[in-house]
């Protein structure tokens, strides 16, 4: 569960962010500062932002396979991890890729990656998706991308 966390960092964390407008556009511009907000709160170390970016059950499950105590210091973990395993331009490359583009249909939306940077082009691929559910009013994370390894490995 851990490295599909680390692949999926740049989905993960979702959406503190809400939007009063109704328009499609509106809301797809929403759900993709929703997803950089999500990067932003796990890059500083705000873990307790990052927990309040995912629905419940996604947190729950993510929690559960990683065995961690609470979501917190899942998050923690994963950063700890993040950092011993990979280098520092891989770490802010993760953090800062965003999708590219996002569709939305009424209380669900998915969020698509375009090419990642070179940094960690070996790590992660164009293309990927997170979707994300309206929960009070706020766009929030409710599943991940699937973690596929690189072509040529087994």
């Amino acid at each position: 569960m851990r490295r599909l966390l680390l692949l999926a960092l740049p989905a993960l964390a979702l959406a503190a962010c809400g939007s009063s407008s109704t328009s499609g556009s509106g809301q797809e511009a929403a759900v993709l500062e929703a997803v950089r907000q999500s990067n932003v709160t796990f890059a500083r170390g705000d873990y307790a932002a990052t927990c309040a970016l995912y629905t419940e059950r996604l947190t729950a499950e993510m929690v559960a396979a990683a065995g961690a105590g609470d979501c917190e210091s899942l998050w923690r973990g994963t950063a700890e991890q993040m950092r011993a395993t990979m280098s520092r331009a891989q770490v802010d490359a993760m953090t800062g890729w965003s999708p590219t583009s996002a569709k939305v249909d009424g209380d669900t939306a998915t969020a698509t990656y375009g090419e990642p940077p070179a940094a960690i082009a070996g790590l992660a691929a164009a293309g990927q998706s997170v979707a994300l559910r309206k929960v009070d009013g706020r766009w929030r994370i409710d599943r991940l991308p699937q973690a596929t390894p690189p072509s040529g490995s087994a």
